[in-house]
């Protein structure tokens, strides 16, 4: 198995999560596939890891995912759609909800230890304390780039174009 951000750049895991997703990267074959649903997330960060100063509870429901491999360099496209985000500070009760019509993220290894990801569409990104920018949670509508490096799948914010929304900003009011 090789690695990748994928489901609408959600989670990071490798069976657990490791440091460092923005909401953003799991273990995943690189192989064809035919589209197959979303398993659906639920899990709590600890205060100070996704959001400052507070936990955050994200739950995915629905959605339908296609991964292919292209033939040349090691690219791997991830299509989703239809994904249903809810976002909730455990602390206060208050929640951002989202819901992606659909998503593209596309990596493709810079190095044997480095890719770049490209994604657009609507994409959750949790970025963990050892990233960079550390510990935030932004929802991206529009074009988002970032780097993952390994070991340990710390993410890089390259740039975006479009809308940003600081999820962790809206949740603590």
């Amino acid at each position: 198995m090789r690695w990748l951000p994928c489901l609408s750049n959600f989670l990071r895991a490798n069976g657990a999560f490791t440091s460092a997703v923005a909401l953003a990267c799991c273990a995943w074959p690189l192989a064809s596939a035919q589209p197959g649903p979303v398993a659906p997330i639920d899990f709590t960060f600890d205060a100070g890891f996704a959001c400052p100063g507070f936990p955050l509870r994200v739950q995915t429901f629905g959605g339908r995912l296609l991964t292919f491999n292209r033939a040349t360099g090691g690219t791997v496209t991830v299509i989703q759609s239809g994904t249903f985000v809810v976002y909730t500070n455990t602390s206060t009760g208050a929640t951002f909800e989202q819901h992606t019509a659909g998503s593209v993220t596309t990596t493709t290894p810079v190095s044997s230890s480095r890719v770049r990801a490209v994604s657009s569409g609507g994409n959750s990104l949790i970025f963990f304390p050892t990233d960079s920018p550390p510990t935030s949670t932004i929802y991206y509508l529009g074009r988002v780039t970032y780097f993952v490096d390994q070991p340990g799948n710390i993410f890089t914010l390259a740039g975006s174009v479009g809308k940003r929304y600081d999820v962790c900003a809206e949740l603590a009011g």
